[in-house]
């Protein structure tokens, strides 16, 4: 998962984390300044590509558990651009309600660096995106909502085969195979859980669903921990949600499976 102070593991099965914030309209924020941030990022993004705006989900302690989804009214739909590192492992990503940075595996070479290295990445290329909303657009972004995400993929053959394996892997969701089952192995899997962080700062979710590996189409188990909420002091919240979401995968995931395929050291 991750190399940290909480849990620490040689071989994480981490393929990306996101960090980003959410904010409020920009006054005067159009997608010329986003050709104007690209320029201030400087030579090592050489690259960038359009993608559909994300819709910004809200963590909401008023009413159900389920997020709630903010529809924005108003200027045209902005594309979310992704400006795309060199080496392509690193994204910085901008919407006119969002900022994200990424860290991603797209190859063997790209081994995971840590939460430190992606934190602070992503907080120096927040602040550049301060500076410039401030200088250009007449105000800096006001935040409304903190998230961290991790996506883990465990490949078929770290600690489980099919399906009927998966209490090996997540003692929490095993299948109860064996005689007199009326229903087979599943065929698939797309189960999801959530949990309060404390004070309501938010909440953590996962995602785990079954699918292929695009690379070699190999049956893998993907894992998504995601935290989202909001506190004023924002290096606290990420702390705390980086904590949870450590902490949360080695609690959900098996002992054996931590020790003797991902190398846990602590």
């Amino acid at each position: 998962m991750t190399k940290t102070k909480f849990v620490d593991f040689d071989r994480p099965p981490v393929v990306e984390v996101v960090c980003g914030v959410a904010f409020g309209e920009l006054p005067r924020f159009t997608v010329a300044h986003l050709g104007r941030f690209w320029t201030e990022l400087g030579s090592g993004f050489r690259e960038v590509a359009e993608q559909p705006p994300l819709a910004t989900v809200i963590e909401s302690f008023e009413s159900s558990p389920s997020p709630g989804v903010a529809i924005q009214l108003g200027p045209p739909v902005m594309p979310r651009v992704w400006f795309i590192s060199d080496e392509e492992d690193h994204l910085v990503q901008v919407q006119r309600d969002r900022f994200l940075c990424n860290w991603r595996k797209l190859t063997e070479k790209h081994e995971y660096p840590s939460y430190d290295w992606v934190s602070e990445r992503f907080e120096s290329r927040l602040q550049l995106f301060e500076k410039f909303a401030a200088e250009q657009c007449g105000a800096a972004p006001s935040y409304t909502q903190y998230e961290l995400t991790y996506i883990n993929h465990i490949a078929a053959g770290e600690g489980w085969s099919n399906l009927a394996d998966l209490g090996a892997v997540l003692p929490d969701c095993g299948w109860r195979g064996g005689a007199g089952r009326f229903l087979p192995t599943p065929e698939g899997i797309d189960w999801t859980l959530s949990f309060v962080l404390p004070g309501k700062k938010g909440r953590l979710r996962l995602h785990l669903r079954s699918g292929e590996s695009r690379k070699d189409r190999k049956a893998v188990l993907m894992m998504d921990l995601t935290a989202r909420g909001f506190d004023k002091d924002r290096a606290a919240w990420f702390e705390l949600a980086h904590e949870w979401i450590v902490k949360g995968f080695a609690d959900l995931t098996a002992k054996g499976v931590q020790q003797s395929i991902w190398g846990r050291k602590k």
